[in-house]
């Protein structure tokens, strides 16, 4: 996992990061021109192999803590190197790769390059785009800027008016993550009271980019004082017919929980931010999240639109339990209380989710939900909810006078959880037998779409943002009518098990975003297929091969724990379509029966058709539990010809041997088929190896159009064929620019024969 998230980190760096703009009166034109570009800084930290923090001797003590953490994190390749202001040497500043930190009157070294950064310093605070900064709370990062003494070598600068705001900003995004604020950042950043005020990257001749970059200075907040909150609504006019139903909902909950807390008030109002869209809360926070709270401060930043239902959550609950209980030392307790006063919690409330994981067998266990740090890692879904459930148990198994005294310090131990067990049995079988009604949901009309891939790893480009939309907007244009959305989770190793991380960074796959884009599908009138997938650094799933049963029983854990997950989001937001893994030749073939458990295990969470994406060849024609499904998932990279020169004849004929392998796979089972992906790339001789990578092959549109038209044009009569999703559609239409070689038929010839048949189809 180490190595792992050390390559996703430069990957991310190198597509997320852009240059800086030259300093503001620049003494030589033709010097700017020259300067390295980004991914040349950040190759030149690499081969250096060391960072260099230089931190203000006057607050050393602030800083220590970021130091300690990014000498121990696991997110670079490199030696973390420590000093002082007062102690680094004019030879360290030029042979290293530096980050600056610290206040802008307390880091001495800023008065020696002060005339050579894209910020000016001065009395009040600092410019910045033409812009003052006098907020004492006012951050500036930049990441990277050629470095002053020497521009060959990366500056980092983490910079403010006072030192307490750096660190402030620091605690208050990424969870207190250090390394993760260290090193996730656009170009620039200028924050104030922890909110971005401008954001943005830099074009190639370190200037700012100003297509990708955000002022949020011209941004006109309206601010509301209710009995228990203020409301700052950010761009969201007042004449927002839901805002009266906002406000009434949360001052109502706030009653009922502070009547069930024995309190007559509230010691502080509440702040109540709300942002138009889950892309305007992320570009403003670096958090995309429908709600989050800032504990420390005592706010909740929400996302007000139709989609996320942030305000939903109720995720202010949390703080006025803390403010009138204090924390619970069972992390479970606390955020079970505060789900359980939320009404309309994932739109159908807690009690309707816990019910049904309970009558499914998926319910997690007293002692899992105990544990917190097991707690901590699991889904929020799952968690939540089921937490809300342990409450209601031990408001009825202690009363509520011995719930509020154990609830600051109860951390119960393995005995006690054991003899709390048959309690919990009883009362489960007694509370949460209720029937729930439910709509099964076995079939689905004939798929014509693409795996539309989250690309850029961006807030304005990827999943849930307006580019995306566009891009969905383009899709339906050509008629397609549905989408596969595709999360990515990681493994490291294909013989050592680990739990299976959810995504929560904003600007990668997390929950919000994946519905945002379900959302904006739904609204064009078209379906949606969750399909979840394993990524592997140098591999793939179907290397998946555990040493001894005991690894095996610990991989299919964590895969239950994370594709459950999935299975419970697809339910709550009524995805059309599930599929339950992708492409794990070994692990399909050698443990089947674990793949029923699971199976079964989903279909009482998920109403609707499932599916499993197999690999081409052996895994698809030797896959034994198609019979659980509702569909044949294949994804389709079978060789049309090994033949440099093959002729269209010949390519015809590959595909016809194809079609006859399907064919015998969905007559044994009696099963429809989907082809779950198939692609092939715009590079010569495209259909050898149809998965493999460009490799040098120059770019060649029409071999990639010439292999569209004969996949559609053998499939278009098949009884069997249910549909077909390509590989693939970009969340952004520029995604590799003009004449790429990657799989999009975006602007290029195969659009058209995209067009085209499914035009015919509608």
């Amino acid at each position: 996992m180490k190595y792992l998230k050390i390559t996703l980190l430069f990957f991310l760096i190198g597509t997320l990061s852009a240059c800086f703009f030259a300093p503001p009166d620049p003494s030589s034109g033709s010097e700017v021109r020259n300067w390295p570009d980004r991914r040349s800084l950040f190759r030149e930290l690499e081969k250096v192999g060391q960072l260099l923090i230089v931190y203000p001797a006057s607050s050393a003590e602030l800083y220590q803590e970021m130091v300690d953490s990014l000498q121990v994190s696991d997110r670079r390749r490199f030696k973390i190197l420590a000093k002082a202001d007062t102690e680094v040497s004019p030879e360290e500043l030029a042979n290293n790769p530096i980050a600056l930190v610290g206040a802008l009157g307390s880091n001495q070294v800023y008065t020696q390059i002060a005339q050579q950064l894209p910020i000016q310093i001065n009395d009040q605070g600092f410019r910045f785009w033409d812009k003052q900064f006098s907020e004492r709370s006012a951050t500036v990062k930049l990441f990277p800027y050629p470095s002053p003494f020497n521009r060959e070598m990366p500056l980092l600068l983490i910079a403010g008016n006072e030192d307490q705001a750096i660190i402030d900003l620091a605690k208050n995004r990424n969870k207190g993550d250090w390394s993760a604020f260290f090193w996730s950042s656009w170009g620039f950043e200028i924050a104030e009271k922890g909110e971005n005020r401008l954001i943005g990257y830099f074009d190639d001749k370190w200037k700012i980019d100003t297509k990708l970059s955000h002022d949020f200075t011209l941004i006109s907040d309206t601010i509301v004082e209710t009995k228990y909150f203020q409301f700052i609504f950010h761009q969201i006019p007042l004449t927002e017919a839901r805002l009266d139903t906002l406000i009434t909902h949360c001052e109502q909950t706030i009653d009922s929980l502070l009547h069930f807390l024995n309190a007559s008030s509230l010691p502080k109002k509440i702040e109540y931010h709300l942002y138009a869209s889950q892309e305007t809360k992320g570009l403003q926070l670096f958090n995309t999240q429908p709600a989050h709270t800032d504990d420390r401060n005592g706010r909740v930043y929400a996302v007000f639109d139709p989609i996320s239902c942030g305000e939903q959550l109720n995720r202010e609950n949390k703080l006025v339990i803390q403010q009138i209980l204090g924390k619970s030392a069972t992390s479970s307790i606390e955020t079970g209380l505060a789900v359980l006063f939320a009404p309309k919690w994932h739109k159908k409330g807690a009690d309707y989710w816990g019910r049904l994981l309970y009558q499914s067998d998926n319910l997690p266990g007293l002692d899992e939900l105990v544990d917190n740090e097991r707690f901590k890692i699991a889904s929020p879904l799952v968690s939540e909810a089921a937490a809300s459930i342990l409450v209601r148990f031990l408001l009825e198994h202690w009363g509520k006078p011995m719930f509020f005294e154990n609830f600051n310090n109860w951390k119960p131990s393995t005995e006690e959880i054991a003899a709390l067990n048959p309690a919990w049995e009883a009362f489960l079988s007694n509370s949460m037998s209720r029937p729930i009604k439910r709509n099964l949901k076995k079939s689905i009309p004939y798929l014509r779409g693409f795996n539309f891939a989250h690309e850029g790893y961006r807030i304005h480009n990827g999943y849930g943002s307006e580019e995306a939309r566009n891009s969905l907007v383009s899709l339906e244009r050509l008629g397609s009518n549905a989408i596969a959305l595709v999360p990515y989770s990681y493994m490291s190793s294909a013989e050592v098990p680990v739990p299976l991380p959810l995504m929560h960074r904003a600007g990668s796959e997390t929950d919000e975003s994946v519905v945002a884009s379900h959302a904006h599908a739904k609204a064009l009138g078209m379906y949606t297929m969750l399909k979840p997938q394993i990524w592997m650094r140098g591999s793939w799933p179907g290397a998946i091969e555990m040493p001894d049963e005991e690894k095996w029983n610990q991989f299919f854990d964590y895969y239950y724990r994370w594709i459950r997950h999935y299975a419970l989001l697809a339910e709550m937001e009524q995805m059309d379509m599930l599929c339950i893994g992708v492409e794990f030749s070994k692990a399909t073939r050698q443990r089947p029966e674990d793949w029923r458990r699971i199976i079964h295990k989903l279909r009482g969470i998920y109403s609707g058709p499932m599916t499993y994406a197999a690999n081409w060849g052996e895994e698809f024609e030797q896959l034994s539990f198609w019979d659980e499904l509702d569909f044949i998932g294949l994804n389709c990279y079978y060789p049309l010809s090994s033949d440099k020169e093959a002729t269209q004849d010949e390519l015809e004929a590959g595909f016809a041997e194809v079609i006859e392998k399907v064919d015998a796979i969905c007559k044994q089972y009696n099963k429809p088929l989907i082809f779950t992906e198939i692609g092939f790339r715009s590079v010569d001789q495209c259909w050898i190896n149809p998965h493999a990578d460009a490799e040098g092959r120059p770019y060649n549109e029409e071999a990639q159009r010439q292999c569209y038209e004969i996949v559609f044009q053998q499939i278009k009569d098949k009884p069997w064929c249910n549909g077909i999703l390509w590989w693939k559609w970009p969340s952004y239409l520029e995604y590799r620019g003009e004449k790429n070689t990657g799989f999009t038929p975006n602007n290029k010839a195969a659009e058209g024969v995209v067009k085209d048949y499914f035009g015919r189809a509608q």
